[in-house]
């Protein structure tokens, strides 16, 4: 069989569960991928990755992914904007939930309109939260990039 290697990356994510022990494992293989091989992976594998660190209640993890799909210029998918809807709502980030809610009715667009700022991901709270140590790598690693 053969696969392009972003695909099989985008099935082994996809797969969750399946064949993952967890997210930290799911976070390696995206990172490996990214920035050891080169590979541009999709907007859908990104999707699943959130979904898994939803499942084991790490949403500073799902919006730190939705932090780096901005950076790295991956397909915003609506899957992706209501995943870190649900992640910014369960940390009370009503801010984000309201930006989030604006891109996903009204595009990317207004979003921009609204917010001219060159950091729109980051809520302050956000920021603040991935300041601090035990903030996610992704997170982390996502804010050395800004």
């Amino acid at each position: 069989m053969d696969m392009v290697p972003a695909d099989l990356v985008e099935a082994t994510l996809i797969s969750g569960a399946l064949v993952l022990e967890g997210f930290d494992e799911g976070l390696d293989i995206l990172l490996e991928a990214e920035e050891g091989a080169g590979l541009m992976i999709s907007g859908k594998a990104y999707f699943a990755l959130m979904r898994l660190a939803s499942a084991e209640d790490r949403p500073l993890d799902v919006l730190a992914l939705l932090a780096r799909t901005r950076a790295r210029g991956v397909e915003r998918t609506d899957g992706l904007i209501l995943g870190a809807m649900e992640a910014a709502e369960s940390v009370e980030d009503w801010g984000a939930v309201a930006r989030l809610y604006t891109e996903l009715t009204s595009g990317p667009e207004a979003l921009r309109r609204r917010q001219p700022s060159s950091n729109r991901w980051a809520t302050p709270r956000f920021s603040q939260t991935c300041a601090r140590s035990e903030a996610p790598r992704c997170c982390r690693r996502q804010l050395r990039m800004s």
